[in-house]
């Protein structure tokens, strides 16, 4: 018997690539292009995050980007490998953090977090709740997301 897992209860996570085979060291792999801004200061990661996404903006069309709040102490940030003309390959996690680097530098973001470019990365699902605050993580429209840390945090009390 098949059981329904209850995403609002549980701090769910997911790898955030896509394989090609079970072998994960030599699979190809396949992702939209993904960014992690953390801080202990939320409100740090949040100005952070509106300079990312003011860059991304500029570069790809904004129904290609995603803003995760992460339920803790930051964001998620996702451009869509389709609108990227991402093609899947072995060396995508070394492509990513090579891009995610050079735009921390260019834009001087100290919340992105470059460790997460890695072959096994997991990512919190949308919707699930974080264990630590209780609070969910929550895709949020750039509207949404202008409203501040007060709107995204009362906005991820619940889902």
């Amino acid at each position: 018997m098949l059981t329904q897992i209850n995403m609002q209860t549980l701090g769910i996570y997911t790898s955030v690539w896509l394989y090609n085979s079970h072998d994960v060291d030599s699979s190809t792999r396949y992702s939209n292009l993904y960014f992690d801004l953390d801080s202990k200061d939320i409100n740090e990661s949040y100005l952070e995050a509106n300079k990312l996404i003011d860059f991304l903006k500029k570069k790809i069309p904004e129904e290609a980007i995603r803003i995760y709040f992460t339920g803790k102490k930051g964001f998620h940030i996702e451009c869509d490998a389709v609108a990227l003309g991402i093609s899947p390959g072995n060396d995508l996690p070394k492509v990513y953090k090579f891009i995610a680097s050079d735009i921390k530098k260019i834009l001087s973001l100290n919340t992105l977090d470059l460790s997460v470019y890695d072959l096994r990365r997991m990512w919190r699902l949308p919707g699930s709740k974080h264990q630590d605050t209780g609070l969910y993580k929550t895709l949020f429209t750039f509207s949404e997301f202008s409203y501040g840390i007060d709107f995204i945090m009362n906005s991820s009390k619940e889902k």
